[in-house]
């Protein structure tokens, strides 16, 4: 998704309530940016302190993931 048509999603949905609502209009912003991205919006019963948003990106090593299958996983939380 072009940040345009992000700011037209923010601007579409700004009645309906919300910060949730906003939600899927970043998870294709951010799953849009980069190839191996993957957003996942929270389920809405989480406690304090537990994020709304999980962004994780799969991380290869190459010749080593070859040989032994490893894969690495940066995961970030909003």
């Amino acid at each position: 998704m072009e940040f345009k048509h992000y700011l037209q999603e923010l601007d579409k949905n700004l009645e309906k309530g919300s910060e949730r609502t906003h939600y899927p209009a970043l998870k294709n912003l951010i799953e849009g940016a980069m190839l191996g991205i993957n957003a996942n919006i929270e389920e809405t019963g989480n406690q304090a302190g537990i994020p709304d948003f999980k962004v994780r990106k799969n991380i290869e090593e190459g010749d080593r993931r070859q040989e032994t299958g490893d894969r690495r996983k940066i995961t970030w939380g909003f």
